[in-house]
């Protein structure tokens, strides 16, 4: 394709994504210096993934945060805090304050970035600069995206788009084949670098697009496998760089496995349950917490997808083409039987209960919980295949009158007053006593017993309030939001033994006494008794010390 007319489908995806971004989601999320929005929520455990993996030395694996939940320690790969754009964002820390996230600006280049990728993978099938345009906003107006403000990993669908899209790329050479099966192990590493979900999803649909060089002749079954260890060594160098193989080690298989799964499931027609993003198809029931397999196609899609099936009687694909989709049909299904998991509910109901079959995974159900989120691939393809319907036409004005429909439709489906996307966001208040700040004469604050979210109890603004000023001062906290619990965690455990070099907020009666059995110094602030050693003369215990 010319450069003139891609140049033209680009910045028309750019400009459409940019709208797109500015209807749904707030502005203000942009600025980088605004980290309020951020404590609450999920948003709270990437925040300060983040921030404590900026706080922390560089070292190899990437994004490592030790003073978080020490002495166990953490890292932006245990806390959704996306390693790859922590990485990224810490090299530009010397040019920000206190205040500092990047999470709005990757919202809004992955919104960007399914329309980009999908002129870039559409670019050689399609010639035509306004049908490209018409196909990027279509993926760009993907309602699993625009549904997933709370988790901002997950804006990096593009490469799931990406990676499917690639699959349809028209292959001529040799040359050509290796150059897809190169962006194929990139777009692998970067989701790798990303999410773990996002990464086995991608790396399941990469294998197939390997095998699709394979099967239609253009790599021999001996290069096939060589790229297949390729993509398996790239993997396994990404993981391993930003922290998920470390994180992994770490662990046990009790501490990366949680609740969940056989809940947070999909129902088997989730991608036809609108639930509260369409003006014109009625929503069906769905399990308690099956809001994580939500995937509805749009109804733009959707009629594509119906009149592209429908459109099979005149023009059907040949057995070659039909073969280049069979290893992509195969694992996209896959991926979809497991995100209806053990336990498979329609329309609010269980219909089968496989907790038999399903035993046999051992910890991985328990890792992979949100098992829901594994329709995707099945969304992305069968968006594909409806965006397809365009390429059925000789004349060009054809298809872009059929794609022109589909993001109408699409468009006018959504009902953003329904829609959840634009929660009130909030300003952080840190602690206001000058008293918190005499705690940089220690080296850790720890919450007694230990506060954490989902297994201990978690008092969310103590534990927010804390780490900011744990973070604030380069001190390590012992409390926090993380994805998967260290191992070897009590909630529960009175120690025996304290710390001279420790500030001791005690949040139950019991502890407090254990401390001042022990000799310490207590004195409130702001409310909140806080303990330090009488071995040390310091700021903080002055100040704790009664008149």
């Amino acid at each position: 394709m010319q450069r003139r007319p891609l140049a033209i489908a680009l910045v028309s995806s750019l400009a459409f994504g940019a709208i797109w971004f500015a209807s749904l989601f707030p502005s203000s999320i942009l600025d980088p210096t605004y980290v309020g929005w951020m404590i609450e929520g999920d948003w709270f455990m990437g925040l300060f993934g983040w921030l404590f993996a900026r706080n922390a030395p560089w070292s190899v694996p990437f994004a490592q945060a030790p003073d978080l939940l020490y002495p166990s320690g953490s890292s932006a790969a245990l806390t959704d805090a996306i390693p790859l754009a922590t990485t990224i964002a810490k090299v530009f820390s010397p040019f920000f304050g206190l205040e500092y996230q990047f999470f709005g600006l990757w919202m809004f280049l992955g919104v960007l970035g399914l329309g980009v990728v999908s002129v870039l993978v559409w670019r050689n099938r399609v010639r035509d600069p306004a049908s490209l345009a018409l196909i990027a906003a279509l993926f760009t107006m993907n309602p699993v995206v625009a549904t997933r403000f709370g988790h901002p990993p997950f804006f990096a669908m593009w490469m799931l788009v990406g990676l499917v899209g690639l699959n349809g790329w028209v292959v001529g050479s040799l040359q050509s084949a290796r150059r897809v099966a190169a962006v194929t192990c990139a777009l692998a590493f970067l989701a790798c670098a990303t999410n773990p979900y996002l990464a086995v999803m991608c790396l399941g649909v990469a294998v197939a697009v390997l095998a699709r060089l394979v099967v239609q002749g253009h790599f021999r079954p001996s290069e096939g496998l060589g790229w297949v260890g390729a993509l398996g060594v790239t993997a396994l160098l990404s993981f391993w760089l930003f922290g998920f193989v470390s994180g992994a080690l770490s662990g046990t298989k009790d501490s990366l496995a949680t609740e969940g799964f056989g809940e947070f499931s999909a129902d088997p027609l989730a991608l036809f349950n609108p639930l509260q993003w369409s003006r014109f198809v009625s929503p069906w029931p769905i399990g308690g917490r099956q809001y994580e397999g939500y995937s509805y196609l749009g109804l733009g899609a959707i009629v594509l997808l119906v009149a592209r099936v429908v459109a099979l009687r005149w023009y059907r694909p040949s057995a070659r083409e039909l073969l280049a989709w069979v290893p992509m049909m195969v694992v996209a299904l896959g991926c979809a039987g497991y995100a209806t998991s053990d336990h498979v509910v329609f329309r609010g109901r269980l219909v089968a209960d496989l907790s038999g079959l399903y035993a046999h995974l051992g910890p991985l159900t328990g890792i992979f919980r949100s098992s829901g989120r594994f329709m995707w691939p099945l969304h992305v393809l069968l968006t594909t295949a409806g965006v397809s319907l365009a390429l059925v036409f000789r004349e060009a004005w054809k298809g872009r009158l059929v794609l022109l429909a589909g993001v109408l439709l699409q468009l006018a489906d959504l009902n953003e007053p329904a829609m959840s996307t634009r929660p009130p966001l909030k300003t952080f208040t840190s602690f206001q006593s000058p008293t918190w700040g005499l705690m940089s004469d220690y080296r850790h604050v720890a919450i007694m017993p230990m506060h954490l979210q989902w297994i201990c109890a978690f008092d969310q603004q103590l534990v927010a309030k804390l780490s900011w000023e744990a973070y604030r001062q380069h001190l390590t906290i012992n409390s926090g939001h993380v994805g998967r619990q260290p191992p070897g965690v009590d909630c529960h455990a009175r120690p025996t033994r304290f710390d001279d070099d420790t500030v001791y907020v005690p949040y139950v009666r019991e502890n407090l006494d254990d401390l001042l059995r022990a000799g310490f110094v207590c004195g409130p602030v702001e409310g909140r008794a806080v303990c330090v050693s009488a071995a040390r003369d310091t700021r903080l215990k002055r100040a704790l010390t009664p008149p």
